[in-house]
């Protein structure tokens, strides 16, 4: 009977890529492609031979290159053969070819309180129907379970029974906003965050588009092809959302756009590895903290204790190489932290050749790099080892008084109490250019002490925040370039004295503070 069979028998869980659990049930959504190389089709037959078949592919379809038809696969009898339903039309031959679910928005979902237990037949619903669009994200919530694809979106409302025959609605969502995947969904204090190619937004009913300040910047700067690395989060102690992103000429997530929660402010960081994943998690001492993964497989947390790329506290920034050093072994004069933690994974860079590598081992005066240096460093040669070259770049500021445009802008600079250590270049882009001004006889006001006069032709300013200026956590640079409808400031650490942090970075009319809001 029915009821026997809903309660006695199950299938195998499907194949997805998200799965959840909500209201006492699990959920399995979104399909993920199978591309395949070296395909054997024989035309008038139903068998198809290759490497690398899954044996649960039964029912999904299978599409060589260059064909416009799709066969359904009927079984997979091995990793290097299966069956079609029909036999194949096309020339026989070997090819490329990408497997893919029959149904990519069908949602699969548990017994009631029985997670292990699915009917695929009997417990689906469909969603994002004649949308021309695909599960990239869900989520639950009081309200409902919301389905994001990549620009539309739906949400399902039903009280025991998820299923048509028992009242269960699924309702459009307004607008024509999405996300990139699963990982681009971050749930925090209540709200739900996600990120499409519109920008950031909060998810609901009616959408809340949060990131007009630097949607520019993210068209210029984002590498849409490699939307499936993106990945987004949120730092519970400084409060601040993060969205991870792969940028044009990079192939990790090496950027990551973050807002201010409280402020609303937007600023851009960068990082020498990239950060292939991030996860909120509670520490032994009750602090809550976002940790991060690194493309060359270790974690750090981000936030106040520590820098992402993990410097021990008892490490100096800026190391001395000494004598015997080659291209991945390198002794120091400095002592080198040997218990937990070490520098395993650490960056180091050479700031006369520009080369960066990560620590594989260190002793108390020698580390270990993972491929080395093209060269030996000499010896006296100082090296940079931890929080360096971070990178924080603001929106595009526009101002609307014309008459005011190149006159009295400072650019504001305002740091953590007793963190004012380290050396940091300025950099400043006009109108939309992707390129840092050089700089020319047009200087306004006079510099900081610590602060480098600008130089002709020049592209940057330096700023010294270890040579017992007193600054009080604020140093106002009269901005030297000349422009006409947008400005952007570019903070990049080069000396790791200490450890710098930014409270905020805004371009302001006076001294005293009166803002143009630079995010």
């Amino acid at each position: 009977s029915s009821a026997d069979l809903e309660t006695y028998s199950s299938d195998v869980p499907p194949l997805c890529a998200i799965v959840i659990a909500y209201r006492g049930r699990m959920w399995y959504f979104g399909d993920q492609a199978y591309p395949l190389t070296g395909v054997t089709f024989t035309n008038g037959s139903v068998n198809v031979t290759g490497t690398g078949f899954n044996l649960r592919w039964a029912g999904r379809t299978i599409t060589r290159e260059g064909d416009t038809a799709s066969y359904v696969i009927a079984a997979v009898a091995s990793t290097v053969s299966m069956t079609l339903t029909v036999v194949y039309g096309g020339t026989t031959g070997v090819g490329d070819a990408i497997v893919v679910s029959q149904f990519p928005n069908r949602g699969y979902y548990s017994r009631l309180f029985y997670p292990e237990q699915c009917l695929l037949s009997r417990w689906a619903r469909d969603f994002l129907a004649e949308r021309s669009d695909q599960v990239r994200g869900v989520f639950g919530r009081k309200d409902g379970l919301y389905v994001l694809g990549l620009f539309s979106g739906e949400r399902l409302i039903f009280n025991a029974d998820p299923s048509a025959a028992e009242g269960a609605v699924i309702s459009p969502l307004q607008g024509r906003r999405g996300c990139f995947n699963q990982r681009c969904l971050v749930d925090i204090e209540g709200d739900v965050y996600a990120a499409d190619r519109q920008g950031v937004w909060i998810v609901g009913e009616k959408p809340v588009h949060l990131s007009t300040a630097i949607d520019r910047l993210l068209r210029q700067y984002v590498d849409y092809d490699e939307a499936h690395q993106f990945h987004m989060n949120w730092e519970p102690i400084n409060r601040t959302l993060k969205f991870f992103f792969v940028a044009n000429g990079d192939t990790t997530p090496k950027m990551r756009a973050c807002m201010d929660l409280d402020t609303g402010k937007w600023f851009f960081e960068t990082s020498f590895q990239g950060i292939t994943a991030s996860q909120v998690v509670a520490t032994e001492d009750g602090l809550v903290r976002l940790m991060l993964g690194d493309e060359n497989g270790f974690t750090w947390y981000d936030g106040i204790e520590s820098a992402f790329d993990g410097t021990p506290p008892a490490c100096p920034g800026v190391v001395t190489v000494t004598v015997g050093a080659t291209t991945t072994v390198i002794p120091v004069d400095e002592t080198l932290p040997t218990v937990s933690p070490t520098l395993e994974g650490v960056i180091v860079l050479d700031p006369d050749t520009a080369e960066y590598d990560f620590v594989l081992s260190n002793t108390g005066g020698t580390f270990t790099l993972n491929t080395g240096f093209t060269s030996a460093p000499p010896v006296g040669r100082e090296l940079y080892v931890g929080p360096i070259a971070f990178d924080y770049r603001t929106k595009w500021w526009v101002d609307e008084d014309q008459a005011l445009r190149k006159n009295s802008l400072f650019l504001v600079v305002k740091t953590f109490p007793g963190s004012e250590t380290g050396t940091f270049r300025v950099y400043f882009f006009a109108d939309f250019n992707t390129t840092p001004s050089t700089f020319t006889s047009f200087v306004n006001g006079t510099m900081p002490e610590g602060v480098s006069v600008p130089i002709t032709g020049q592209a940057y300013i330096e700023c010294s925040l270890s040579g017992g200026e007193d600054h009080r956590g604020v140093l106002a640079i009269p901005v030297p370039i000349s422009w006409n409808d947008a400005i952007q400031a570019r903070v990049t650490s080069i000396r790791p004295d200490g450890e710098l942090r930014l409270l905020d970075i805004a371009f302001m009319r006076s001294k005293e503070g009166v803002t143009g809001d630079a995010g």
